[in-house]
């Protein structure tokens, strides 16, 4: 890394190298069977540098070829973006603890005994379901420095494990779906079978809803497409576009005062923590919403230059060869006063909706969401009486959670990457085919 700034300064202005490397062991069982075993590693190293006033980007997995990198980023910035801010400097950085060496340690053995386990306990319930599990144990490390002196690393741990079960029965074909991560082994598999488990006898039998206005409640794993507008308005980018809604709203109360959402970086225990973003800017628990009130917005150096803010440490990058962009890390939403067996109880007649298909193709700058319920429950005098099918749901989500929360429970669920509760919303439009 050294050698590619040294090379790169003599050239450019200012540089940027960045160095990720990373290992992972996937075991795949599919339709109730052992499908595959893997291991993989990649390494790769990315540069930035500002030459001229432009930002220039490259990549390679050869890193010892500095000469190549650098003349390729060079090439590049004749044509790149306005260099209107500056690389990170050196920062306080926060100690986050997400690596477990126990990880590390985990066998193929063990996980093919993990994943056998769920599939056996599921199927248990009747020959004919199939059951699909995807364990993987993985370990990264990311390195950053630059021409102002910033050089910092992290290294970290991730075991996620996702159920999937279906089962076709006549016409009827029931999909559920669960999925949780950690920076630890210890994911509370139990819990997550006893919810597909769950998830599969409420849904055996069908039950019809009409098309109305109904409270209807969004499990943690329904949440994200709810939030996706607000991160997306949130954005800096969209924000110094100017087709953001939320451009001038910082400070204004937008939300129900009992709505709070952060991103949370740097959170102890989740495998995508870090205690600096992909820029090298010092990472942090960021309010965007704190009691309704707009807080943050979620900006990069880039976006934090042009609105004249500072960087709040949200640049992502997706892979070693893109160039670092905002993104979302540790979402989450603060819990509410609410048990959740009494927020089912006092339903008299909605739903439950735990899976959305296509609400992301939407508008998200209008807050509207749309989409199809592929899992969802009709809950009629407070009882999960079936599942429903061929409904849409329709909800401005700006309004909802402003004006029509009737509850967050207490309880949350924290799926690594996640961590929410379950939020009951009022006068939710449905659509049910007749």
């Amino acid at each position: 890394m050294q050698k590619i700034l040294d090379v790169a300064l003599v050239h450019a202005e200012a540089a940027e190298v960045y160095r990720k490397t990373s290992s992972s062991t996937p075991v795949e069982f599919s339709n109730n069977k052992l499908k595959s075993i893997d291991t993989s590693f990649s390494e790769g190293v990315a540069l930035r540098v500002m030459k001229e006033g432009r930002v220039g980007f490259s990549s390679t997995t050869k890193q010892h070829d500095a000469s190549t990198l650098v003349s390729n980023a060079l090439a590049t910035a004749q044509f790149g973006a306005d260099a209107v801010f500056e690389f990170a400097p050196t920062a306080e950085f926060a100690n986050v603890r997400n690596f477990d060496s126990g990880v590390v340690q985990i066998g193929v053995e063990q996980m093919v005994d993990v994943g056998r386990q769920i599939v056996e306990s599921v199927s248990a319930l009747d020959p004919n379901v199939m059951v699909s599990v995807s364990i993987e144990k993985a370990c990264d490390k990311c390195e950053i420095a630059n021409s102002r002196g910033l050089w910092v690393s992290h290294e970290s741990t991730s075991y996620s494990v996702s159920v999937s079960a279906e089962i076709v029965e006549g016409e009827n074909f029931l999909q559920v779906y669960d999925v949780a991560s950690s920076a630890s082994a210890g994911i509370p598999v139990d819990d997550m079978v006893s919810r597909i488990k769950q998830k599969i006898v409420s849904g055996r039998k069908n039950a019809k809803i009409s098309s109305g206005k109904y409270p209807v409640l969004f499990t943690p794993l329904a949440l994200a497409d709810i939030l996706r507008p607000i991160l997306a308005c949130a954005n800096g980018t969209a924000v110094h576009k100017g087709f953001s809604p939320f451009k001038d709203k910082l400070g204004e109360r937008l939300f129900a005062a009992s709505f709070d959402l952060y991103c949370d970086s740097v959170r102890d225990g989740s495998p995508s923590s870090t205690p600096f973003d992909a820029e090298g800017v010092a990472a942090r628990r960021l309010p965007i919403v704190k009691e309704g009130i707009l807080e943050q917005f979620m900006l990069d150096l880039r976006t934090a230059s042009l609105l004249r803010r500072a960087a709040t440490g949200s640049a992502v990058r997706h892979s070693v060869d893109s160039a670092p962009d905002i993104g979302v890390v540790g979402l989450e939403l603060s819990p509410g006063d609410g048990a959740l067996d009494k927020m089912v109880a006092q339903i008299r007649k909605g739903l439950i909706v735990d899976l959305l298909m296509g609400a992301w193709s939407g508008n998200p700058f209008g807050g509207v969401v749309n989409g199809n319920v592929m899992l969802g429950f009709v809950v009629e005098d407070g009882e999960v009486v079936g599942r429903c099918k061929d409904v849409m749901l329709s909800c401005n989500v700006f309004e909802a959670l402003r004006e029509q929360i009737i509850a967050i429970s207490k309880e949350r669920e924290d799926r690594g990457e996640t961590l929410f509760p379950h939020v009951l919303l009022d006068g939710l439009g449905v659509a049910a085919r007749a």
